[in-house]
């Protein structure tokens, strides 16, 4: 529960971070500056579609994964609850590496159909700030908006989070 509700915290604050710098760009797009203060006051004046639309977010995350992180549980406590862990760890025996590669197995599943939501939702957060949208609402249209275009954008989410992850491994 503990590490739910962190989380769920640190998706808020990232999604409170990414909805000023959106409306930054927007502001810049339209040829308009737009100071600190006012992308705070954008952002808070939406703080309750925001929030809402956070807590909708992780609770379909959770409604995703948690099947999947019980067939993994189910598949660790059916397997390897003998012994200790120390045991498994060090002398590795089949029974371990069985229930290890199934277990991966289920969580790169949950992976791919975790990713594949998150793509069709990836336009959500845009038409929650700018739409005339309820927090629910955006999930569906974003969705629609997204069908037949989740590999372009997998590839393009990829690209930039490599990109990212580069510079940032090189100022590092």
């Amino acid at each position: 529960a503990a590490v739910i509700l962190f989380g769920a915290l640190v998706i808020t604050l990232l999604v409170f971070e990414q909805a000023s710098l959106m409306a930054v760009c927007l502001a810049s797009l339209e040829g308009m500056r737009m100071t600190m203060i006012g992308s705070l006051y954008f952002t808070a004046s939406r703080v309750k579609n925001i929030f809402l639309f956070t807590l909708n977010l992780v609770i379909r995350v959770l409604l995703i994964a948690l099947p999947f992180i019980a067939v993994a549980g189910a598949i660790g406590w059916g397997l390897i609850s003998e012994y200790d862990i120390n045991y498994y760890l060090a002398e590795t025996p089949p029974v371990f590496l069985a229930a290890a590669a199934t277990i991966g197995l289920v969580l790169i599943i949950m992976l791919g159909v975790l990713i594949r939501n998150l793509l069709a939702w990836s336009f959500t957060l845009p038409l929650l700030l700018f739409g005339p949208v309820t927090p629910s609402q955006t999930f569906k249209l974003s969705h629609a908006l997204t069908k037949g275009q989740k590999t372009v954008l997998f590839i393009a989410l990829g690209i930039w989070a490599l990109a990212a992850t580069l510079v940032g491994a090189l100022v590092f």
